[in-house]
Parts: C-alpha cells; structure tokens; sequence
C-alpha cells in the first residue's frame, strides 16, 4: 500500500468472477483505498465512494465484500480521524472529522467526536461553516422504501454559537428527493452571524433581505423545527413545516433599507414557513419603543410590516424621520428645515412596505408633541410650548387640531389639516396675538422706540407635496396677515398709524431652495415689497429686492441690493433722516441701496418744500448719484459710497432755490459729523433773494465746516466771500466774509427781493460779521461784526413809509418826505447823490454808525445812531445841509471811536436855525416799517440835544 501500513488483504474467486473480499488493517489513509474502490463492481458503495471521494487516516479497518445473488452485502468498520468527505447533492461535504464509523449493506452508524472541522453544504448554506465541537452519534437503516438516517443530540458548536440538534432524514428509494425532521436549539449565539446560517437559494429575495437587515445582537436561545421534503422549502403547499422561535437580546435590526436601525431589541422573532414575526422592545424612531411588531405574512410577495409606539426627546424622533429615506420622501426634503430645541414626543408607527414594490407603501403615523420647540432654518424665531399632536394617514392625509404653541412670547393655536392647494401636502393654520416690541426683537427690526402695541394675526405653512408638478415643485411657503389694529407706528409719512386705525399686512415667505428665502408682501392699500435673503448655516443675511409704492409687486432686481421705486403722496424727508440719525446701522447703505425712482406730490427736504418732485439715486462708478427735478430745486448731487471721512458731495444744479423761512431751526445738527460740497449752481437763490449763478467750495474742518469761497453773478450784481460754521467748544458759530459790486443798485435790491429804495450807477458793499448759531437760525439778534458801503451817481425816491423796510441800516430812505417839506425851495426832484457811503460796526443784533453821509447837488446828509436789526428799528441823528460842499467838512469829524463825542461836535456845527436853504436836524426814530422823522427846533440845538444815547463803541474784532 502506498501508506506502507501493513494490510490482511484476501480475494476469492468463483467461476462467474470475484466471489468474496476482505481487508483488515491497523491504519491506513482512505485515499489509498480508491483504486481497490476502482475496480470494484459498480455498485451503490462503490458510486458513493467515487462522489464522497473520502480522505483521511482509519485505524482498526475491517473491510468485508460477498457477491449474494444479484447484490453484494458489505460491512465496514474503523476509526477515523481528520476524515474529509465531498458534499453530494443533498448530502453535506465535511473536512476534519473524527470519529468511529460501523456500518454494513443494511445500517450503520456514526460516532463523533470532532473538535475545529468545516462543514460544507452548496444545497443549504452560502459558504464553509467553522466547526469548535461536533459531536453524537448518527445512525442510518436502508429498508425497502429507502434509506432512513436519525441522530437524537447533535452538538454542533461554532464560533457564533451553540447547536443541540436531532434530526431525521429519509431518503426513498428509487432516486426519490430526501426528507428532513430537525429539531435545533441554539444557545447564546451571535446574531450578527445568522446570515451564514440561512439556507440559502430557498427564497432569495427574504435571504437578501434577512442578509441586510439582521445588523447584530445575541440569540439567547432559539428553536427550530423543521419537517418535510426539502425540495418543498418553504412549504408553501403545506407539504411541511418550518418554524422557529428565536430570543433576542440587545439586538440591531435595519428593518427598512436606509432608514436608521433599530437598537437595543429585546424580543422574540417568530418563523412559520412563509412568514415572520417579530415582537419586543427596543429604540426605534430615535426613542425607546415597548411595542415593537415587525413582521412579514409571505415571503414569496415579501410585505414588510413595522408597528410601534414610542416616547421620548423630540429631538431624537425628528432626526430619525429626516433620516428614514420612506417619510423623508413622503414629507420632502423641507422636512430637513426643521430643528427641535426640546420637548418630549410618543409616535404611533404602522407602516407596510412592499419590498419588491417600493413605492406602493401604505403609512400611518400619529405623532403627539408634549412642550416642544421647533424651528424652520433660516427663519429664526422658535414655536416653543408645543402641545397637540397630528396623524398622518396611508393616503397620505396629515391632521391636527386643538395644538397649543408660544410664538414669539405670545400663545398661538395651530390647526393641521390636507393643502387645499394643487402640489401642497398638508397646511397648517395658526392665529394669535403679538407684542410689536417682541417680534421686532425676534427679527431685529429697526426703529423699536418707534412702534409699540398689540395685535391678532393669522397664518399658514404650505408643506408641499415631494413631486414635481408641471416640471416643477413647489416651495415651501408661509402665510401671514393682519390689520395691525393697536399697533402704534409713529414713524414718517407713509408709514405712519394710529393704534386705533387699522392698515392690512400680508407677508409671504417662499423658502425657494435650500440656501433662499423670499419675502414678498403688502402694507396697506399700496405699498408692496418682495424680498431675498440668503441663509447661511441657519443665519439669514439680505441679497436682493424691490419695494413700491403703488401698482404692482415689484421684480427683484438682476443684482444684490434692494430697489424702490413708484409713487408717494408726501414724503418729508427731514423726519426721516432724524430718524435714521437716531439709528446706529451695522451696514452702510452701499451695501444694501441699489437704487431708487420716486414721484413724489408733496415733497419736502432740510425744511425746504418742494412740492412734486421726482428723485432718483443710483449707485454708479463707486459714487452715489441723486438726480432730482422739482420746480425749487433741480440737479445732480454725486458723493463717495463711504462718507467715513467726510468727503466733498459734488453738486451740480440748474436750479437751487431755498426757502429761509422753512429752515429746520430746530435740528440740533453737528457740523463736525457733515461732509464738505462743490457746489455749482446755474439758477441760485435764498428766500426771494436771486443771486444768479453760484459757485461755493465748502470743506470739511475739524471744527466743522469751511466755505473756501463763495461766487455768485448776475446781470447787475456779482459777489464773493468766505465763511464757516464751526462747533466751538462755546457751542456753534457761523462766520460770513463777502465783498459785492452792482452797476445797477435798484435792479440789484430788486433781484435780491428788496424794494428799491435808491438808485445808483455802482455800489459796494463789503460785510464781515458772525454769529454763535447755525447758519439758518435766528442771526438778527446776536450777530456782531461790521459792514460798509459805496454807492455812487444815484438817488433816493420819495418813498412811503415803511417802503424799503428789509434795508434797515438805509434810513436814509425814510427822510426825502420830510426833506420835501423843509427845503420846498430846493428840493423838487427826489434825494440826488453824487455819493453815498457809510461804516457799521454790529454788535448783538445793532449796527451803529458815526458816518454814513449822503452827498449831492442839492443837498447833503450826515447820519449817526443804531439800527436794531432784531427789534427792526431806529434810533439815529441825521444832518441836512442846502449848500453842498459845506457838510463834508463837518461829516469828516465824525469819524472816529467815540459815536457820543462824535454827536456833540456834529450838534455844535449845525446849531444855527436856518432860513429857507440851510441847515436842519432830524431824529429817526420807531420801527423800520412807520419810522418817524422829527426835525430839532433852534431851541433844542442850543442845548445840544440828541437823538440817540449812543454807547462808547470799539473796532469790531477780527473775523
């Protein structure tokens, strides 16, 4: 023999060939058995041999082979060791056994005792199974309707568990399929590895899935039936019967394909040939379940039923309903919008889901909600308090009613029911009221001291439908309305209301994608708004959009900013900027403000009424450009987006007309906080004072503002000069410096709103004065400084009284009536000059004067007193003389700082009475509008009478 082993070998023959075999041997190898096995005569032992092809070491071998008849009878007997045997047909392959093998043509048995062996069976299970233990014993019995095989305790210990197993297996005669009786407990075995213990090619599609879904756990115990032919698996026409019972602790279980697992399962799992059941407990749904069924009636139409009820963090539901693929899908990803921040939920689950059918699915869920807290990404303020619960039904029906929620510190009441709208699939009402102080700081609105109060609103959420309609879906929106009935808005023209008025809010929010979020809306009657903001890790930041006033909603524009435009009644722009000033913005407007187009009927701005207006702003070449048309002012202003540094604004106006009545003198404005302007403007005028052309350079100064130079030009007047308004540490000043030139003085009055009160071929005026105020405050009564004048070739017509007026310091207009009376010989053709001329020193709102003197063919004139500019009256001495020539002298020493010494000398000159032509003596007196002009008797002179107690004046200080 090959393995050298000793071998008793005996052969008898007979005439019809071999008759007899036997074989006795201490140990040989199995494989050395096979040529004898060769050539054998074809037999059932011998054809077994050949497909069993047997390996391994036997001891004690006792062979015996007699031809009886037409069969042969054989009996064997050895011990083995490290025995192997191919898988045949039904019969499983095994390597590695050991054991005592008896058998003979009618029986057998096996007796095993087997430590580390692999079984190997094609027809039941997918790949090699590991053996630790295998042991008992296997007896078989060949009878006329076939070959019967049995063994009563199976032990078959693997790495994953412990088998006790009896069995019986029939197999008939005549090549008829086996029949198999299994009773099996399996003891504390891994359940992560039951997959390579199905049998597999039974029901491909339920081993796939058990295969997926069994993720681990530990089988406590588990008993198993089996019983009938195995060709009949899984007994589906009652031909035999499969069950078992498995116990299962700390299970995971992926019952649905993607959908989280299910953990921590305690239960038992149920297998009755076609169908499974499962019960127990276990967490599932993101919370702890007690009632847990999964279930499947047929596996051939394989039906995937999952009921359970949990409870637990709110937070822990919603997460696993976003990460079941099943209600994400039915729900639509808007679903993944909404966080939890607390509270406690039990959900009721009932679901039967077709494996083969996916989309066939039949879902029922109630979920009940007690003090949650939800939130919609990108919306920002949370529904707290939650209390209710809503259904969810196989026709995909969502309900809810008598839900009790805080929205925004104030109790709301929401309803869920079916969309009523083609693409949505459920709507949710709700309705409440609202503390306006509350929603601006949920939103962070602006202008919180603006509005207060309280009032009902109502809304909806539109949850879509996950399908497409007319080749798209549509969004997710919400719905609010209300008429702001107790809401008080005490801010500017149109956006102004009284608590009692009621005004009707709609706003719509449309979250268009995962990362947008429109705003589209109406306040009152006409004005509309629709905006875009882009959310940025729950964070909402604004990108685009348009309001209007009047017509239709407007478009959101091309590019990121926001547009206004259309049609105002009034707007007063002073009450808005007080109330933006107020405000401390975290974004310049050049990151918000596109642009704006405005028709406005009433329009006012920095107290100037403009009445209609249209105003329209761009931003352009990294300036802001304001164009506007109205009949007082029309133009193009530009200026820097960043006025950080207060840069110069450049304005260039066909027309700039202001109003001083109308200055805002009540605006407490900082000249230090304002920028400078280049100003040019064709058409230029102040009250009803024209100055033509204007051209002024006003720059900004740590101390406030600096008017480099000023220029203004007309026909018959042209002007130049400097200034400032400075915010001293005193308070706020206002200097002027100008020097004016006419060739025309009575057109130049004219043209600067004053009635002409004398005529001249030239004059001069030059003015130095200041003010510790702004520049449009009231001056008159505070204003210091000095001013002089030149006037030559002209006269002063007989006036009315109180013509002229607005030229007060010219009270010589007030004296050719009285002259007329006086001097009827001489004067007959008005007040004639060759020249007129005077200094003024101002000091707190009065101008006084020690020479303004007239001098003309007919007459001259000496004048020296005060002018109140605030209290618009007259306190002055005039001196007339008939004989030219003779005043001049004399007005010469008035010259001087001393007005009081100046009047004495001036007094003592003209104490003569005069006759007809000569001299007299006037007080100008009263108001500006009815002065009185009294002539001095004789009398008077010689006790050196004078009009007006003058005080010791000094030079006026520098500008």
């Amino acid at each position: 023999w090959p393995s050298g082993a000793g071998v008793d070998l005996e052969v008898l023959e007979d005439a019809a060939g071999l008759a007899s075999l036997s074989l006795r041997s201490e140990f040989l190898r199995l494989e050395d058995l096979s040529p004898l096995f060769a050539v054998l005569p074809a037999s059932t032992a011998t054809d077994l041999w050949a497909e069993l092809e047997p390996r391994g070491d036997v001891r004690g071998v006792e062979l015996s082979l007699a031809r009886g008849g037409e069969s042969w009878n054989y009996a064997a007997a050895a011990n083995f060791d490290g025995l192997q045997v191919a898988s045949r047909g039904q019969w499983p392959g095994l390597a590695g056994l050991s054991g005592e093998l008896r058998m003979d043509s009618r029986s057998g048995r096996v007796d095993l005792l087997t430590r580390d062996a692999t079984l190997l069976w094609p027809e039941v299970f997918s790949g090699p199974l590991d053996i630790d233990e295998l042991s008992g014993r296997l007896t078989w019995r060949r009878g006329l309707t076939g070959l019967r095989a049995l063994t009563d305790e199976l032990v078959l210990n693997t790495p994953d568990g412990r088998i006790r197993s009896s069995l019986e297996l029939n197999w008939p005669s005549g090549g008829g399929l086996p029949a198999l009786a299994l009773q099996s407990r399996v003891v504390d075995f891994d359940a992560g590895a039951a997959r390579k213990y199905f049998p597999a090619n039974v029901i491909p599609q339920v081993l796939a899935y058990l295969d997926r879904a069994i993720i681990g756990g530990r089988i406590v115990q588990a008993d198993i039936t089996l019983d009938g032919p195995l060709a009949a698996l899984p007994f589906d026409g009652g031909a035999g019967e499969f069950r078992a019972r498995v116990e299962v602790e700390d299970g995971s279980m992926a019952f649905v394909e993607d959908w989280p697992p299910a953990e921590e399962l305690t239960g038992v799992v149920e297998f009755n040939n076609l169908g499974w059941e499962a019960r127990g407990s276990g967490r599932v749904f993101g919370n702890r379940s007690e009632n847990l069924r999964v279930a499947m009636e047929d596996v051939r139409d394989p039906v995937l039923a999952v009921t359970a009820s949990t409870r637990g963090a709110l937070d822990d539901t919603l997460r696993f309903l976003k990460a079941a693929p099943l209600i994400a899908s039915h729900l639509g990803p808007d679903l993944q919008r909404l966080q939890s921040g607390g509270g406690t939920s039990e959900v009721t689950f009932d679901l039967a889901l077709p494996l083969l059918r996916r989309t066939a699915y039949q879902l029922n869920a109630a979920l009940q909600v007690t003090d949650g807290e939800l939130t919609i990404d990108g919306f920002g303020p949370a529904l707290s308090g939650i209390r209710g619960g809503l259904r969810l039904d196989s026709g995909g029906a969502v309900s809810g009613a008598g839900i009790q929620a805080t929205f925004i510190d104030a109790p709301v009441a929401v309803r869920i029911s079916t969309a009523d709208e083609p693409g949505y699939l459920a709507q949710v009402d709700f309705d409440g009221e609202i503390e306006v102080g509350s929603l601006q700081a949920a939103f962070n609105l602006p202008f919180r001291e603006n509005v207060s109060g309280r009032s009902r609103w109502a809304g909806r959420l539109l949850l879509p439908e996950n399908r497409f309609v007319q080749a798209r879906r549509e969004p997710l929106r919400i719905e609010v309305e209300s008429d702001l009935a107790g809401v008080d808005a005490r801010l500017p023209e149109p956006l102004g209301k009284l608590a009692e008025e009621s005004t009707p809010l709609e706003i719509e929010f449309v979250f268009s994608e995962a990362d947008r979020l429109n705003v589209n809306g109406q306040v009152g009657e006409d004005q509309r708004f629709a905006l875009s903001f882009r959310n940025r890790d729950g964070e909402l930041s604004f990108r685009r959009g348009g309001i209007r006033f009047g017509g239709a909603l407007p478009l959101l524009p091309p590019r990121d900013g926001l547009s206004v435009g259309g049609e105002l009644a009034t707007v007063r722009f002073d009450d808005w900027w007080e109330l933006f000033r107020r405000q401390a913005p975290e974004a310049s407007a050049a990151g918000l403000l596109l642009g704006a187009d405005l028709e406005i009927a009433d329009f006012s701005a920095f107290g100037q009424p403009l009445g209609p207006a249209d105003v329209s702003i761009r931003q352009q070449a990294a300036r802001w450009h304001l164009e506007i048309a109205s009949e007082p002012v029309a133009g193009l202003v530009t200026w820097p987006l960043n006025l950080g540094d207060r840069p110069q604004l450049l304005a260039d106006m066909e027309r700039l007309y202001i109003n001083l009545e109308q200055m805002p003198t009540a605006v407490a404005t900082d000249p230090r906080e304002l920028p400078g302007v280049l100003l040019r403007a064709t058409d230029f005028a102040l009250g009803t004072r024209r100055f033509g052309e204007f051209d002024a350079d006003i720059q900004a100064d740590p101390e406030g503002l600096r008017m480099i130079a000023f220029a203004a030009r007309s026909d018959t007047l042209s002007m130049e000069g400097s200034g400032g308004w400075f915010q001293r540490e005193q308070g706020s000043e206002t200097r002027l410096v100008l020097s004016a030139s006419s060739g025309d003085a009575a057109g130049s009055l004219v043209q600067l709103g004053f009635d002409p009160i004398t005529e001249a071929e030239s004059a001069q005026v030059g003015l130095n004065v200041h003010w510790p105020s702004a520049p449009w405050a009231e001056w008159e009564g505070t204003v210091s400084g000095a001013l002089n004048l030149r006037m030559q070739r002209g006269s002063v017509p007989n006036l009315d009284p109180g013509a002229g007026r607005m030229v007060g310091l010219m009270s010589i207009a007030a004296l050719p009536r009285r002259l007329a009376l006086d001097f009827r010989d001489v004067f007959n053709r008005g007040l004639v000059f060759d020249e007129l001329s005077g200094d003024f020193v101002i000091i707190d709102g009065n101008a006084y004067t020690d020479n303004l003197h007239l001098t003309g063919p007919v007459v001259d004139i000496g004048v020296a007193g005060r002018t109140g500019l605030l209290a618009r009256d007259y306190e002055q001495h005039a001196v007339v003389t008939s004989e030219p020539g003779r005043i001049l002298p004399a007005v010469g020493l008035l010259a001087g700082p001393q007005v009081g010494a100046a009047l004495l000398i001036f007094s003592e000159i003209f104490k003569e009475p005069l006759n007809g032509v000569g001299r007299a003596s006037y007080c100008v007196t009263g108001d500006w509008d009815e002065p009185s002009v009294e002539r001095l008797t004789p009398e008077q002179l010689e006790q050196s009478m004078l009009c007006a107690d003058l005080p010791q004046l000094a030079e006026p200080a520098a500008p």
